[in-house]
Formats: structure tokens, sequence, C-alpha cells
């Protein structure tokens, strides 16, 4: 039985700077509200840090951690909330390429059906957590 709850991950990025750049590491913390299956997490319970913290349960791991929840379906975007495309595309890697054909294709039909009249695709997009869930589900042509 599935058994998810609301908590915020967390997770750090090393951002390098180019080569002969005078500029220093820079290391990004991402936190964002998601859903876990705590019936399922024993197999990577050790990888995660827990944060107790006044406003909820912080949970802290790799970013590989998190995508490895997320492609066993243990781990998912909270339904009806908001992300941006840089998050999105951090936890989701591999279904990223299929997130933006989707969302093409989803542009292209509504312009078809005349219920836009422009579509541009651009790097700050927010996504709907339901949107971005149904990429690792079978049925992903529900949303257009």
């Amino acid at each position: 039985m599935n058994n998810y709850s609301k908590i915020i991950i967390r997770f750090q990025e090393k951002k390098t700077p180019k080569i002969n750049s005078k500029r220093k590491f820079k290391i990004i913390v991402y936190e964002e509200f998601m859903e876990l299956d705590f019936s399922k997490i024993k197999d990577d319970s050790e990888k995660i840090i827990k944060i107790d913290k006044i406003s909820g349960n912080v949970l802290e791991a790799s970013l590989n951690t998190w995508r490895k929840l997320y492609s066993k379906k243990i781990l998912r975007f909270i339904e009806d909330k908001k992300y941006t495309s840089v998050f999105s595309r951090k936890i989701l890697h591999d279904y990223y390429k299929t997130l933006n054909l989707l969302y093409e294709n989803m542009g292209n039909e509504l312009i078809k059906n005349e219920m836009i009249s422009y579509y541009e695709p651009t790097k700050k997009r927010f996504f709907k957590g339901k949107f971005l869930n149904s990429i690792t589900q079978k049925n992903q042509t529900l949303f257009w």
C-alpha cells in the first residue's frame, strides 16, 4: 500500500566555473516540497539524512538518490504545486527530453485547436506536479 507523505527534499550541487575563469566554485542548495512513500524507502534510508525543522520534515540526500527514488516511483511531485523547469530537470534527468517533447506537442495541439494563438518555448517555465508525475507513467498523452 502506498503511504505518501509531504516532505521537503534537499540536495546540493557544486557549480564549477569555466576553464581559465577567476570565479570560485559555487554550491547551490535546492529545497522543494515533494511526496515520499516511506513504506518503500528502507533500501535507501541509510543514504538519506533527516533534518528536523519547525516547518516540517526535511530530508537531505544526493541528487542521484532522489533521481533513483523518483524512477522507482517512491518519490513524486505534489499534484497541485508548480515546479520550476530548473528543479524539474534536476530530478527528471533522463525523462527531461520526454517532458520537452510532450510540452512542445501540447503547444502545437492547442494552436491547432485554436485554444491559443502563439506558443514559444522558454527556459523559465513552470510545470504542474500532476504533469511531471505523468512522465514516469505509461499513459503519457493524458494531458494533451
